[in-house]
């Protein structure tokens, strides 16, 4: 009985008409055709809609219902007044901190400028002014940066307070951004 088998098995492939090369090729063909149309989303258009959905005009206020709002058009509204009161706060703030920082920058260069001209004199009484000069540009120069610790600070706390006051953030930030 298994012999049987085993002369039935043999029998039945072989019986069978080979495939041709292009004959694989082309189902190959047909099954990535098929495969890539079920992988591709369809597009509808005005095509695909019946002849009764084509000349449909909408109801009043179902013109607006579920519509994206990209297909209504751009919404620029003209600013708010609050959007302009926290646009100009923090436009202040950031303009202290500017401040701030260029009024440090100019009084380290003026420290450095001092410093060079003591070193470079030879005179005892212009050497000896120079150095008072410049102690108090360093004074001034140590309250500055103070200052710019606090614009800093005050910045970052206007920053919570809007957040705290759920203000959009493009309102608070820099108009370059």
């Amino acid at each position: 009985m298994r012999y049987l088998l085993v002369v039935l098995a043999l029998l039945v492939p072989a019986s069978s008409p080979a495939q041709s090369l292009s004959d694989a090729a082309a189902r190959e063909k047909a099954r990535r055709k098929e495969q890539e149309a079920k992988s591709k989303p369809h597009s509808y258009s005005n095509e695909d809609l019946g002849p009764e959905q084509k000349d449909k005009k909408p109801k009043s206020g179902e013109e607006t219902q579920g519509a994206p709002a990209a297909a209504l058009g751009p919404v620029m509204p003209a600013q708010s007044d609050e959007e302009k009161i926290w646009r100009s706060r923090a436009e202040s703030a950031r303009g202290a901190v500017k401040k701030a920082e260029d009024r440090v920058a100019g009084l380290d260069a003026k420290a450095k400028e001092l410093l060079n001209q003591r070193i470079l004199s030879t005179d005892t009484n212009e050497i000896l002014r120079l150095m008072a000069e410049q102690k108090d540009v360093l004074d001034e120069l140590g309250t500055a940066r103070q200052d710019v610790e606090a614009a800093k600070k005050a910045l970052e706390e206007f920053e919570q307070s809007a957040r705290a006051a759920s203000v959009p953030p493009q309102w608070i930030e820099p108009s370059g951004a």
